[in-house]
Formats: structure tokens, sequence, C-alpha cells
């Protein structure tokens, strides 16, 4: 392995780190601030945002790091099968992130029909996290 190839995984990882505190974080928040009294539910909100950024961050780095290593090991064009089910599983979530970002905000805004959503949207995106690097290990051995 090259040392841009090394570097490349080790961001890899560190990305998914991000996504995993982000992932796991965001609805034990959520859960605490349900039950919550009033007056500590903007003290429970604030740590929403960073979380949040965390994770976006770290899909960005897992985005761009995934191309550069697929595009390096030439994977695109000699790619396994179960390659090509990572990649829908990548899809599906970040359409669960991007589902869950909506809904959280209408949930954050008094949204009662929003927050009963959360924790189904949360479970899904997680089992979806964890298909991704079930498939990516199958794949890449």
């Amino acid at each position: 392995m090259s040392l841009a190839n090394d570097l490349a995984l080790t961001a890899h990882i560190l990305g998914l780190f991000m996504g995993g505190a982000s992932a796991f974080g965001l609805p034990v928040i959520g859960a605490l601030a349900d039950k919550a009294e009033l007056e500590h539910k903007p003290v429970l909100g604030r740590a929403v945002k960073p979380l949040k950024m965390i994770g976006h961050i770290g899909l960005g780095l897992i985005l761009i790091t995934g191309v550069l290593m697929a595009t390096a090991g030439g994977i695109w064009s000699s790619g396994p099968f179960i390659f090509w089910i990572k990649l829908v599983a990548v899809g599906a979530l970040i359409a669960g992130i991007v589902v869950a970002g909506k809904t959280g905000a209408l949930a954050m805004a008094g949204d009662a029909e929003a927050a009963a959503k959360m924790p189904a949207l949360s479970m899904f995106n997680i089992g979806m996290g964890v298909l991704v690097v079930l498939f990516a290990v199958l794949a890449f051995n």
C-alpha cells in the first residue's frame, strides 16, 4: 500500500467514526430531550447541531476518500458484485440521513408527528450503516 492510500484509508475510517458518533449520539439526545423537563430541552438541543456537523463532515470524508480509493484501486471496472450492493446501501444511507435531518428539524420545532418518526429513522440509518460496513468487509476482505 502506498502512503497516499494509507492516508486515504485512515481518513476513511476517521470519517466512519465521526458518522458513528453522530448516528448513535443523536438518537440518545433525542430520547433524553423527549423525557426532559421543559427548561432542560434547549440545553440538550444545543448538542444536536455540533453532532450533526460532525456526522456531515464524516460523511464527506467517507465519500471523498471512498471515491479516491476506488478510483486508485481500479474497483470501478473490476469490483465484485457485493461492492455495487454496498454502493446501493450507501445511497440508501444518504437518503436516510437527508430524511432524518429534515424530520429532526420539524421535531425540534415541536412537530409531534415528526418526533414520533425519529426513532424509526434513526434505526434505519444505523442499520444501513451496519450494512455498508458489512458489505465493505465482504467486498474488500
